[in-house]
């Protein structure tokens, strides 16, 4: 398959800001011994399929531990794009408009997901590239929600995935 041999540029970008309105700066929160953004960064390393790793932040706290870490966080995500009310398609696109790398493929990892295994990624991100995918994102059952953004429902043994009709950040809830 042409697709699988031809090496693509994949970029995982970390959004992470430093507000939180339920865990008081919960992505430099630690949990046995290391914080959510080192977590995040080093599962992401671990993976030989990612070419990039980014950072969008507005926290200079992060921004230091990402640098440290060798992960690409050159300017601090503005304010405008950075509360409560924003969305994480805007960090991404932030990042995006600024750095310098040539990519095929946006992953877009959150670091409060403490339980991810680097498996999942790496399972997703093949997935991808083997069927030749535009996108692709990993969910879990979830029996009841507050902030139903996406509804994914099987029938005759096909899923089918439906945008909400409503776009609204869970903080507006």
């Amino acid at each position: 398959n042409a697709v699988i041999k031809k090496k693509k540029k994949i970029i995982a970008i970390i959004p992470a800001r430093i507000g939180s309105k339920g865990v008081k700066s919960k992505n430099i929160r630690k949990v046995k011994n290391l914080t959510l953004i080192h977590r995040t960064i080093n599962q992401l390393k671990k993976l030989k399929l990612i070419n990039t790793i980014a950072i969008s932040t507005d926290s200079k706290i992060i921004q230091k531990i990402a640098i440290k870490n060798g992960v690409w966080c050159k300017n601090l995500r503005p304010k405008s794009i950075s509360g409560d009310k924003s969305y994480t398609f805007e960090a991404i696109d932030h990042v995006l408009k600024q750095i310098e790398v040539k990519y095929d493929y946006i992953c877009e990892v959150q670091p409060t997901y403490v339980f991810r295994k680097s498996s999942t990624i790496l399972d997703c991100l093949q997935k991808i590239k083997q069927k030749n995918y535009d996108s692709l994102i990993s969910v879990s059952r979830v029996n009841d929600t507050y902030h139903p953004n996406f509804v994914i429902k099987k029938k005759n043994n096909k899923y089918k995935f439906k945008k909400s009709t409503t776009l609204y950040s869970r903080h507006k809830l």
